[in-house]
């Protein structure tokens, strides 16, 4: 495949007699960027065994670099459709991802946003995400479109360093709080971003000090075009 998104979308059975998808989302989202809507990656799991193979198999792939896990979840753990996957396993599993593997993971479940910085301190990611809240599935699935398309419209995925990718990520959340600052507060959404000399920030909770200098010129360049991304 010529040019796909460097994404993968993992996701867990939802319900054991029917069944959801995210998979049409992304379908969408890369059918508008990349006018093909194949152009991802996507598999199922149901256990903490399954969820591990996938993550050390398209870590070792040159054009993924960048994960979305869609299952249920609670503060404390996400639900895979065999087994509850605790954050100390889910931080087993990414341990041992090394920082030019992958770079951002996005969890789309409920609450488990919460554990982003517990688990950040055991990767060589860039950046951590997701919801801290119980969240309505619509309201949480156009919140993820919107972030993913904002992503490949940024900086952040052509980064070449782990540090300019950070400082790509910060401004990129910085201007979707400005853009959409009522899903933020409804959904509960954090993100812990890998920043200077080992330390981490968390949005929104670290970046109050970042605004003054920064979100000017973002403000600047979001108010140019919907479609404007830093």
């Amino acid at each position: 495949m010529e040019d796909p998104l460097d994404l993968a979308v993992i996701e867990s059975r939802w319900y054991a007699t029917s069944n959801d998808s995210v998979r049409g989302l992304f379908d969408l989202l890369a059918g508008m960027l990349k006018d093909n809507p194949f152009a991802y990656h996507y598999e199922m799991f149901n256990n903490a065994a399954s969820l591990r193979g996938i993550i050390n198999r398209i870590a070792e792939q040159k054009e993924i670099r960048n994960v979305y896990i869609a299952a249920h979840g609670t503060k404390d753990q996400i639900e895979a459709a065999d087994e509850n996957i605790s954050r100390t396993r889910l931080r087993n599993i990414l341990g041992t991802i090394g920082p030019t593997q992958l770079h951002g993971l996005y969890f789309g479940s409920c609450g488990f946003g919460l554990q982003t910085e517990a688990i950040m301190g055991k990767t060589g990611l860039t950046w951590l995400a997701g919801y801290t809240k119980l969240i309505d599935w619509v309201h949480s699935s156009a919140m993820d479109l919107y972030f993913w398309n904002a992503f490949y419209k940024s900086s952040a995925p052509d980064a070449t360093t782990k540090d300019d990718r950070a400082n790509a990520m910060v401004d990129l959340l910085l201007a979707l709080r400005h853009r959409v600052p009522s899903f933020f507060s409804e959904l509960g959404f954090r993100a812990t971003v890998a920043w200077k000399k080992g330390a981490f920030l968390t949005f929104p909770d670290d970046f109050e000090e970042y605004i003054e200098d920064r979100l000017p010129a973002v403000r600047r360049i979001v108010e140019k075009h919907p479609g404007s991304w830093p």
